[in-house]
């Protein structure tokens, strides 16, 4: 009887480590593409959005937003 209940401890320890495993690789993966899309999407229009704003391209702005979405990306839960 004993070996059954260590069986199934070791069981239900093994499905939940998988599927946090599953779950961890899934907001890896979501940041990934956070961080892909948003970077693309600040490179092609930076000039257009920014403009549209009424602020000027510059090396420290580029700085800047790049702090930001990494500062965004950590706190991705």
């Amino acid at each position: 009887m004993r070996d059954l209940k260590e069986a199934l401890v070791e069981d239900a320890i093994a499905q939940r480590s998988r599927a946090l495993q599953a779950t961890m690789v899934s907001k890896v993966e979501f940041a990934v593409l956070v961080v892909l899309a948003a970077a693309h999407g600040y490179a092609l229009g930076r000039k257009a959005f920014l403009g549209g704003m009424g602020l000027e391209v510059s090396k420290e702005r580029d700085l800047w937003f790049r702090g930001q979405l990494a500062e965004m990306v950590k706190k991705i839960d």
